[in-house]
């Protein structure tokens, strides 16, 4: 995602001097308050394409996928809306937006509980482990004594192609996609700690089958996959523990809180 951010700063830099040469007379800071929308416009249509692709890939499988759909036009809408009062083209403001959306998503909700009934039926076959579920207090309780890091905007990377050595992690993340590979990971004879806070963007996290873990993964908008399960929607909570996780040394306890994205847990052979 970073790379979006960086070629649209291009953009708007390119722009600017254009201008400037054309005889216009505006400040760089003066751009930057009337067209900065234009970043919410350019990441909601990624998102909103790609969602696109991923509900329509879904029909074929008959799975319900809209979250990074809806996710990506409620952006977009909201883009628009900025640049278009920016530019006087029209006036509606934020608040007039909110109350097209809210009785969307309450549609979107009921849709979305109508096609997921049959996992509901059936969710205690998807699995072949044992699966657990733990309020957020019980989960946070876990998490203390973390190392602690905090990224605005940008893409965030642990183990990507190198051996590292896996230390508690307590990442918060604002904007942007977060990928963990634990196959590339050396951990200790102890449980490992790894709590991801995200507010938009994708998580991803690699996990070899053999790896003992423990996973709890809170989404508010968008699509969740935990190995063989996937859910869509809104408000998604799916836990998972491997089998004699207590009783096992060496191990990985993830929790992962998202706003708005997607996230994966996925086994890699």
């Amino acid at each position: 995602m970073s790379r979006y951010i960086v070629g649209i700063a291009i953009l708007l830099v390119g722009v600017y001097f254009l201008l400037q040469n054309l005889g216009f007379q505006l400040g760089l800071g003066e751009i930057i308050n009337t067209y900065w929308p234009i970043v919410l416009i350019a990441l909601g249509l990624k998102w909103s394409l790609e969602g696109f692709a991923r509900f329509f890939s879904g029909m074929r499988k008959r799975e319900w996928i809209t979250g990074r759909l809806l996710f990506g036009l409620i952006i977009l809408a909201s883009g628009i809306v900025l640049q278009g009062n920016y530019l006087k083209w029209f006036e509606m403001g934020l608040e007039d937006l909110w109350n097209w959306i809210w009785p969307i998503l309450i549609i979107y909700y009921g849709i979305s509980m109508l096609f997921e009934g049959n996992w509901r039926r059936n969710r205690n076959h998807r699995y072949n482990k044992k699966i657990t579920i733990r309020t957020g207090k019980e989960m946070k309780n876990e998490m203390k004594d973390l190392h602690r890091k905090r990224q605005l905007i940008g893409e965030v990377s642990f183990g990507d192609h190198t051996s590292w050595n896996l230390e508690d992690i307590h990442l918060w993340h604002g904007i942007g996609d977060v990928y963990v590979n634990l196959t590339t990971a050396i951990l200790s004879e102890r449980e490992a700690f790894i709590d991801l806070t995200g507010l938009i963007g994708d998580i991803t996290v690699l996990v070899p089958r053999d790896l003992p873990i423990k996973v709890n993964v809170d989404v508010r908008i968008g699509d969740v996959q935990v190995f063989n399960h996937k859910q869509s929607g809104t408000s998604r909570f799916i836990s998972y523990t491997s089998e004699q996780y207590d009783q096992l040394t060496k191990k990985v306890n993830l929790m992962i809180s998202l706003s708005i994205g997607d996230v994966k847990v996925k086994w890699v052979d």
